[in-house]
Formats: structure tokens, C-alpha cells, sequence
């Protein structure tokens, strides 16, 4: 379990665009919660074109937005 503890703890030092926030290590897997830097934290766009808005990409967006609110 330590070579995965400091795996995970040198992710940064790897990837100098990710932060480590938090991680756990279970029996036989790993949760791990990073930040992108850098990232833009928005909702997705829904196009005003009816034929980009009609997309079946979009309709799905469309969904899974419907679905969290």
C-alpha cells in the first residue's frame, strides 16, 4: 500500500497541471480527487441553431442538464 500512497502522492510532481485534493486507498482500489489547473469551471453551452440544437450530442447534453436540476 505504500508504493500506491506514494504513487498518487507524486502525481503533481508528474503532472504539473493536476493538484492532489484528496485520496483514499481501499482493499483493492483507489479514490482520488484532483484539480485541473487551469480549468474552467462552466456549464456546457446549448447552441441557438436549430440544426446544432437538434444534434443528437445536444439533445443528450440537454438531458443530463435537465436531469441535475
Amino acid at each position: 500500500m505504500n508504493a500506491v500512497k506514494t504513487y498518487i502522492q507524486e502525481i503533481p510532481i508528474k503532472y504539473t497541471d493536476i493538484e492532489l485534493d484528496q485520496f483514499i486507498i481501499m482493499p483493492n482500489h483507489v479514490h482520488v480527487i484532483i484539480n485541473i489547473v487551469g480549468a474552467i469551471h462552466e456549464s456546457p453551452v446549448i447552441h441557438e441553431s436549430p440544426e446544432i440544437n437538434d444534434s443528437k450530442n445536444n439533445i443528450d447534453l440537454k438531458r443530463a442538464i435537465r436531469q441535475t436540476r
